[in-house]
């Protein structure tokens, strides 16, 4: 049963389904997909779109639990779509017009089911694999203003772009062993966005065929995009055809791995990254990222696919906005370990005597990402690796920000205290007891300055 609009609200005890006429190609078509929002904002925030490959379906995700206890969390909706199985990813539309007013008929009959009607000036953010991979960079082109960012995941399509359009930020994930969407045929697609300007990088993930990346790069790079193009302190407007106004980020350059018709694909395990308007190579050839936290997590997954990392994450399940970290270092010896969030840099520690544990309480609830970057030595040659983890934060108490910081030492353990007008307040953060070591972080270390190679390191930013 498809439901019927008739202008009053629908509660989200459950998704709702749509089905709705596009005009494409002068035609229409009969475009299927559920919707599900959270119910404890007054305000929401944007909408993820999941866009499934060949004769997938895609609108389950509407009805994950998992997935609707992250949004619940990040005060955005969800909408998965069944793939049309006699239309290619263009079903969108066949131009500006079309495509525009197929978006937004999609956006007001959600904004018109949800009683939230600024889900029509909402911003969206785009993920598909295969052909749904090709819908995103499509659809992306086509609305770049209202387009957080887009995952095009084993597929990409360009649309219509061209130098005179802005972009949206977006990346291409090619896998190594595909051979239904080959590397070759991304690589050069990837080439004619960034030919135009197009704000697009190109990631290989090693050692993978025609298949989803995980679930944790997709949960990162939505997490830097919505930070990077979403203006702090505002949110949609209810009132008709007033779009929120997104964020134009200045950007990261940074190297992609080279495709050779008879070699293959050419890992390139220390590509230069640097801000867009010092980086010393041609532009046109490198990935475009939007954020310096964003630039670090390419590396990153860049390295792992390949080699595999050799810094672990266990498994955290944050409560109260309370996040308790443990990283453990595998096949190597490391002596120096940094932990971030985001691009803040939270201390240093010794890995060399067990799991490094570390609880940190957020300030805010949503989904947010924790870098780990582990120091070693190769031959003599000191190197750096490192891994990553999104999670979602819920129960997070706001307090404000210390205006300086006393550390005590407390049977073994140092505690770090913030002051604010003369009292203590509750503790933030725990160091376990073989953490002593620690440093006071420095706030603006860049995680990229512990990556790269010598002459391309980034300073503080």
């Amino acid at each position: 049963m498809f439901g019927h609009l008739d202008g009053a609200p629908v509660q989200a005890a459950a998704p709702v389904d749509f089905g709705v006429n596009f005009q494409v190609y002068g035609s229409e078509v009969f475009v299927q997909y559920r919707a599900w929002w959270p119910e404890n904002f007054d305000t929401l925030k944007g909408l993820i779109f999941s866009f499934p490959g060949s004769r997938g379906d895609q609108r389950g995700i509407a009805g994950n639990g998992l997935w609707q206890f992250r949004l619940s969390q990040m005060g955005y909706g969800i909408v998965g779509f069944r793939d049309l199985l006699d239309f290619g990813y263009d079903y969108w539309g066949e131009n500006d017009a079309e495509v525009q007013a197929n978006f937004q008929g999609v956006l007001d009959s959600i904004a018109a089911a949800s009683g939230h009607s600024e889900l029509s000036n909402a911003p969206v953010l785009l993920d598909g694999v295969s052909k749904g991979g090709y819908s995103a960079g499509y659809l992306a082109s086509f609305v770049p203003d209202r387009t957080l960012g887009f995952i095009a995941d084993k597929g990409f399509a360009t649309g219509v772009l061209d130098s005179t359009r802005p972009t949206a930020p977006g990346i291409v994930i090619a896998g190594e062993r595909d051979d239904v969407v080959q590397p070759y045929f991304l690589n050069q697609d990837f080439l004619e966005s960034r030919a135009v300007d197009g704000h697009t990088a190109y990631l290989v993930e090693w050692r993978t065929t025609h298949r989803e990346t995980t679930e944790a790069f997709r949960l990162a790079l939505m997490d830097q995009c919505m930070r990077a193009r979403y203006p702090v302190g505002q949110l949609p407007s209810s009132e008709p055809d007033d779009p929120l106004m997104l964020n134009d980020p200045s950007g990261f350059l940074a190297e992609t791995s080279i495709f050779d018709p008879a070699l293959g694909q050419l890992f390139n395990p220390d590509p230069i990254i640097t801000p867009e308007a010092v980086y010393p190579l041609d532009s046109s050839k490198a990935s475009w990222l939007a954020s310096e936290t964003l630039a670090l997590l390419y590396r990153i997954q860049n390295e792992n696919t390949q080699l595999g990392s050799k810094v672990q994450f266990s498994p955290v399940a944050p409560f109260n906005g309370k996040v308790d970290l443990s990283v453990q270092i595998t096949g190597i010896e490391s002596t120096r370990l940094w932990l971030y969030h985001e691009s803040e840099l939270l201390g240093e520690f010794d890995p060399s005597q067990g799991p490094v544990k570390f609880s940190y309480v957020a300030k805010e609830n949503g989904l947010q990402t924790f870098f780990a970057i582990a120091e070693y030595s190769d031959g003599g040659v000191l190197k750096t690796t490192g891994n990553y983890l999104p999670t979602v934060v819920a129960g997070a108490v706001v307090v404000p920000e210390p205006a300086t910081a006393i550390l005590l030492a407390v049977s073994s353990c140092t505690i770090l205290l913030p002051r604010s007008n003369g009292r203590i307040l509750p503790q933030t953060h725990v160091l376990e007891p073989q953490l002593v070591k620690a440093r006071v972080p420095n706030r603006k270390a860049s995680a990229l300055s512990h990556q790269g190679r010598t002459g391309s390191l980034l300073s503080a930013v």
